[in-house]
C-alpha cells in the first residue's frame, strides 16, 4: 500500500488520458518491477475503485504513470492507493530457457577447474593483416593492444575477461578484436550485450566494413524500429538493408550465412531454439560485453550455442552499479543471484586455489580517455586503488572555481508531456554553462557548442 502524495492530469499523451501519481513508500526498484511486470493499480473512489494499468515510470517525478480508462473522473482524493502486479514470467522463462539450453562444454567453461586457471597464454602477436584491420580503432600499445593479443589467443577452456572501467575503449577493443578475427576466414563470432542500445553501438560501427557477413538480430518489432533509427542516416533504410532480422522470423539458413552476429542476452538464447539435428551454428568466438551489469542467468543466454572450441571472452567492470540492484528478493541475494557472471569468475580467477589465475586469464584497462583527471583521480582513489591513467584531452576552466553547481536529471528524451520544472532546470544549466564558454571561446579554438551534451546514466 502507498500513498498518493500529488497527481497531475495529462490530456494528451500518445492521445490517451495518462494519470501520474506521485507514490509514497514504494521503492524505486519496486517500481522497475511494476512497469515490467504488467502491473494493475486500484485507484479507490468513494464506495468504488478503477482499474488502472500502468504506462510506464518517471524516474524524475519518482512517480508511476498510470494509463486511465478513457472515462470522466472526478479530481483524486488523497487516498491509499493499492499497487498490485504480476511477475512478468515470459522473462524468468527466458532465463530457465537459458539455464536449460547449457550443455557441457558451457558448464566446463563455466566452472574451470585448478589445473586450468593455472595455466596461461602471453598472447600472441599479430599478424600484418591484423594490424590493418584495426588501425582505424587507435589502440594504445600499453593495455588496449595488450588485451587484444591475450584474447585472440585465450584459452577456449577458460572464459577470458577484461576488466574495464568507465572511458577506457572496452567497446573499441570489442570492435577491434571481431575486425581483427575476421581475418581469419574460418572465424564466426557471436556478440551479445546486455541492453539493445549497446549492440546498436557496437553494430554501427563494425556495419560499415562487414555489412554483408553482419546481422543484427533483435527479438520484435519495436526493438527492430529502434535499431533501425540509430543505424540509418535515412529513415527510408529497410531492415534487410541494414542488416536488421526479427528473431521469429529468421531461420538458420540465413543465420549461417552470417560472419558476426550481434545481439542482446536473452535474444541469444532463442538461436538454440534455429538449431537442428543436422544444422547447428558454430561460432570460433563469444563476446560478451557489458558482462558486469545483467544477472548471471541472463548472461548464460549468450552460451546456448557454444561448443567446446568456441573461445568466451567477457568485458565489463564489476565494480560499477551491477546487477544487485534489481535483486529484490532476500533469498535471491542469499544464493548470489545479483552477481554477475564476470564478477563470480574475477573471483574465481583471484582466488588462492587458482594460483595465480587472475593474471592468466584476465586483462585490465587503466587508461581513461573520456574524464576530466581531476573527476578521475577521484574515482580512481575511491574505487580502484589510485590505479587508473588519465589521457582525456578535457581542459580545466580558468572561470569555473570549485566546487561547481551539478544538476543531475534523467529524462526521457522521447517524452511529449515533460514537467515545467525540468524544462526550468535545463535552461539555467544551459545558460551557467554558456557562461563558462564564450570567455573560453576566446582563449581557446577547440571549443565548440557541440561538445557539450547531456546524456541519461543508464548504468
Amino acid at each position: 500500500m502507498v500513498t498518493v502524495k500529488q497527481h497531475k492530469w495529462y490530456e494528451r499523451w500518445n492521445h490517451k488520458e495518462v494519470l501520474m501519481l506521485k507514490l509514497c513508500g514504494m521503492e524505486g526498484a519496486a517500481m522497475d518491477y511494476a512497469v515490467h511486470g504488467h502491473a494493475v493499480v486500484h485507484i479507490p473512489l468513494g464506495q468504488s475503485e478503477i482499474e488502472c494499468n500502468v504506462f510506464q515510470r518517471d524516474a524524475v517525478e519518482d512517480a508511476l504513470l498510470l494509463h486511465l480508462p478513457n472515462v470522466k473522473m472526478p479530481p483524486l482524493p488523497r487516498n491509499p492507493v493499492y499497487v498490485h502486479f504480476e511477475i512478468n514470467h515470459m522473462y524468468f522463462d527466458g532465463l530457465h530457457s537459458a539455464v536449460d539450453y547449457l550443455n557441457q562444454y558451457a558448464v566446463s567453461k563455466l566452472f574451470p577447474n585448478e589445473i586450468l586457471l593455472k595455466q596461461g597464454t602471453s598472447g600472441k602477436y599479430l599478424t600484418p593483416a591484423e594490424k590493418a584491420a584495426i588501425k582505424e580503432f587507435t589502440l594504445d600499445k600499453e593495455y588496449q593492444i595488450n588485451a587484444l593479443r591475450r584474447m585472440i589467443s585465450s584459452d577456449p577452456r577458460v572464459p577470458f575477461l577484461v576488466i574495464g572501467p568507465f572511458g577506457t575503449g572496452k567497446t573499441r577493443i570489442l570492435a577491434a578484436a571481431v575486425s581483427a578475427l575476421l581475418c581469419d576466414p574460418k572465424s564466426r563470432i557471436l556478440v551479445c550485450t546486455y541492453q539493445h542500445q549497446c549492440a546498436n553501438s557496437l553494430y554501427k560501427i563494425l556495419f560499415k566494413n562487414y555489412r554483408h557477413c553482419i546481422m543484427r538480430l533483435v527479438p520484435n518489432q519495436q526493438a527492430a524500429k529502434v535499431a533501425t533509427y540509430d543505424l540509418s542516416a535515412s529513415r527510408q533504410s529497410t531492415n534487410e538493408e541494414l542488416g536488421v532480422y526479427l528473431q521469429r522470423y529468421t531461420g538458420i539458413n540465413v543465420l549461417l550465412k552470417k560472419k558476426v552476429i550481434v545481439t542482446t542476452f536473452l535474444t541469444a538464447t532463442n538461436l538454440k531454439k534455429k538449431e537442428t539435428e543436422h544444422q547447428q551454428l558454430h561460432f570460433s568466438h563469444i563476446l560478451i560485453d557489458e558482462g558486469a551489469q545483467a544477472r548471471e542467468a541472463e548472461s548464460l543466454g549468450a552460451l546456448a550455442v557454444v561448443k567446446e572450441e568456441t573461445k568466451v571472452v567477457i568485458v565489463g567492470d564489476h565494480k560499477q552499479s551491477g546487477p544487485k540492484v534489481a535483486v529484490l528478493s532476500e533469498l535471491a541475494q542469499e544464493y548470489e543471484l545479483g552477481v554477475s557472471l564476470l564478477e563470480r569468475l574475477f573471483n574465481l580467477y583471484k582466488s588462492k586455489r587458482s594460483g595465480g589465475g587472475i593474471n592468466n586469464h584476465t586483462a585490465s584497462l587503466l587508461t581513461n580517455y573520456r574524464c576530466h583527471s581531476s573527476i578521475l583521480a577521484f574515482t580512481s582513489s575511491l574505487f580502484y586503488q589510485h590505479t587508473l591513467l588519465s589521457r582525456s584531452a578535457s581542459e580545466t576552466h580558468p572561470l569555473a572555481p570549485y566546487p561547481q553547481v551539478f544538476t543531475c536529471t534523467s529524462i526521457d528524451k522521447n517524452s511529449k508531456n515533460l514537467p515545467a520544472e525540468d524544462r526550468h532546470e535545463a535552461r539555467v544549466l544551459v545558460e551557467k554553462l554558456e557562461s563558462f564558454r564564450q570567455p573560453m571561446a576566446k582563449k581557446s579554438s577547440k571549443t565548440e557548442s557541440g561538445g557539450v551534451g547531456f546524456s541519461k546514466k543508464t548504468g
